[in-house]
């Protein structure tokens, strides 16, 4: 096959990045660029391309950094999920690994108060399983006041949000950001998030593991994104890296009082402004939740519902809907995990690739020994980078020759 070609088909086989929102550009017309490439410096027609040929070496800060935050509903019907989560965190971890990640674990909504009924209001309702249950209808919640007001509380200190310690076997760390620094960063990433099943009776032992009965996810990372911009010293997430967010519940955003309820809408604006000099960086959600009738037939739970926010939050941040009621979320967390290994590995380009059948893109990838290497990649939609398959190691030599538009890029670059 002719290399040119060999390239070409290649590209287009690797072409597409699922789940960040990224793919191959292949929207020019061949038709429309010359096969003949100018060279002179006083090109001024729209189509006049140019090759450049570019070389970069790989090092330890080639690759961004991976910040995932897990907001878990930790109520006792979600004992079998925490534990499906628990398995698939060697498969979430698997293909970056390598990579600079870390991870920390908070509740769905520990800064809840709790309501009591109003007298004479308690009904007695029979769940989908037969269980026979107390419930107090919405509108006869009686919330304390008035300083733990869920309602009306707006603070930014950790009352929602705040990280869990982390836990290997029975011992609590003191740590609360888990890392590959940590040898047996998978057994510490089950036992923390199965730790109810220590103390059936007293799930609050180690708090902030406890929470509220109204579940407020999308209120809990907004308060985490509030307070790394306001209180930089209590945050984790770097600005740097991108934020990979696993939520995970079975009911609606502050289902007692929707109208008051944070919107997806709210994130995304809180998030922009937190990060507004760092115009770059990503934000991931997955949602764990209900994402079907069959699914929500399923719960014994009288609370459990769609959560329209969560999906509308997985949405514009480019995530996944993940069906919690799937047997295993291994192989989705894997799947993640290779997205995430495309979305990370970049090398930068100095301007806007043309990607035509007359003019392809070719990359070379030399160990630090110059031999060469067969690598798959990728060029990003959203940016000038190309990005790769394998985990690079430092001293890996990336040659790229394209082509591009000069006289667009030169205009580009003094405006």
């Amino acid at each position: 096959m002719n290399p040119m070609k060999q390239v070409l088909y290649s590209f287009i086989l690797y072409g597409f990045l699922t789940g960040c929102g990224s793919a191959l550009e292949l929207k020019e017309d061949s038709s429309l660029f010359p096969t003949v490439l100018a060279s002179s410096s006083d090109c001024n027609n729209a189509h006049c391309l140019s090759l450049k040929t570019e070389r970069y070496e790989v090092n330890e800060n080639t690759y961004i950094p991976v910040d995932m935050v897990f907001i878990l509903d930790v109520s006792r019907s979600m004992e079998d999920n925490l534990e499906k989560i628990s398995l698939a965190s060697s498969s979430l971890i698997s293909y970056i690994e390598q990579l600079d990640w870390r991870i920390t674990f908070t509740t769905a909504d520990h800064g809840d108060s709790q309501y009591y009924c109003a007298k004479g209001k308690v009904e007695t309702r029979v769940s989908n399983t037969g269980q026979t249950r107390a419930f107090c209808p919405k509108e006869h919640r009686i919330f304390p006041q008035p300083s733990d007001n869920w309602k009306s509380y707006k603070g930014t200190d950790p009352k929602f949000g705040k990280l869990m310690s982390l836990q290997d076997g029975n011992n609590i760390l003191d740590q609360k950001i888990l890392s590959s620094h940590l040898q047996n960063y998978t057994d510490i990433f089950r036992d923390t998030i199965t730790r109810n099943s220590y103390e059936k009776n007293s799930p609050c032992r180690w708090p902030p593991y406890c929470q509220g009965d109204h579940e407020q996810p999308l209120r809990v990372l907004k308060s985490i994104i509030e307070r790394s911009s306001t209180y930089p010293n209590q945050s984790f997430i770097r600005n740097s890296a991108v934020l990979m967010v696993f939520i995970m519940t079975d009911e609606r955003e502050r289902a007692a009082d929707p109208k008051n309820a944070t919107t997806a809408t709210d994130v995304m604006n809180t998030f922009r402004t937190a990060f507004n000099k760092y115009p770059d960086k990503k934000i991931i959600v997955y949602g764990i939740s209900i994402t079907n009738p069959s699914c929500l037939g399923e719960q014994n739970t009288l609370e459990a519902d769609y959560s329209e926010q969560l999906s509308q939050l997985v949405d514009l941040t480019q995530g996944e809907s993940i069906n919690i009621c799937q047997n295993s979320y291994q192989s989705t967390f894997a799947e993640i995990s290779k997205q995430v290994r495309w979305y990370v590995s970049k090398v930068p380009l100095e301007f806007s690739p043309v990607i035509t059948q007359n003019t392809p893109i070719q990359v070379k990838v030399f160990n630090k020994h110059g031999s060469l290497m067969e690598v798959r990649w990728q060029k990003n939609k959203n940016d000038n980078s190309l990005a790769f398959e394998e985990i690079l190691p430092p001293g890996t030599q990336v040659e790229v020759s394209y082509y591009y538009n000069k006289t667009f890029d030169t205009k580009e670059a003094h405006e």
